[in-house]
């Protein structure tokens, strides 16, 4: 990983003709793409940049930029460490959705209810993770199938019917939901993800 740091007088220097953060943002880019690297991290000011975030400050002028912070990754490091991220944590998913389906068919509801959200964010939180990668990987290595779509509005759909469920106080269906269903979407996800591996795999050795 290579961090990058400028104050605002070295932003003057190295981008003398940029005159707001996108075109600074644009010029890391361009320089990041032609070296092989991926920035996936920026700090303005101190403070992360999100994507709606840098939507709305894009324009903010060169002089407002007190201070700004870039990570860098080389792409095929951080595909591969991407990937094998992704298939670990749909494991643990899997793991959790089964926990949690016990926990409700047992006696300690607030104990169930607590795993139990705790589980659905971190489960929103990957499809996110999930859905920026697809598009990354798919400006590097090829659109990805159709079934991953079809993966994502599945794993939305369950989980809103298991929250559902879950304010119905529904808790049997809460167990079975997990237990049958999201289980196997997050199995699916771990599959979905070794398919990658594979066509990246095969893809790197084609341009070989």
């Amino acid at each position: 990983m290579i961090i990058k740091e400028w104050n605002h007088d070295q932003l003057k220097i190295d981008f003398p003709n940029a005159s707001n953060l996108d075109s600074i943002l644009d010029a890391i880019n361009g320089e990041a793409n032609t070296a092989g690297r991926f920035l996936f991290g920026v700090e303005i000011n101190g403070l992360p940049l999100t994507e709606e975030q840098e939507e709305s400050l894009g324009r903010s002028p060169v002089d407002q930029i007190v201070s700004l912070k870039v990570s860098q990754a080389d792409r095929a490091e951080l595909f591969s460490e991407s990937l094998q991220g992704l298939e670990e944590y749909s494991q643990k998913l899997a793991g959790a959705f089964e926990k949690a389906s016990v926990l409700f068919r047992g006696a300690d509801i607030p104990k169930a209810a607590q795993f139990c959200e705790k589980t659905i964010l971190l489960t929103q939180g990957f499809v996110e993770m999930l859905n920026n990668f697809k598009v990354v990987y798919g400006s590097e290595f090829g659109l990805i199938s159709s079934a991953w779509s079809r993966q994502e509005l599945q794993t939305l759909k369950l989980l809103d019917e298991c929250l559902s469920a879950f304010k119905r106080m529904d808790y049997l269906l809460v167990a079975d939901i997990m237990e049958y269903e999201l289980t196997a979407v997050a199995e699916g996800w771990g599959q979905l993800v070794q398919g990658l591996g594979q066509r990246k795999s095969e893809t790197e050795n084609t341009i070989r």
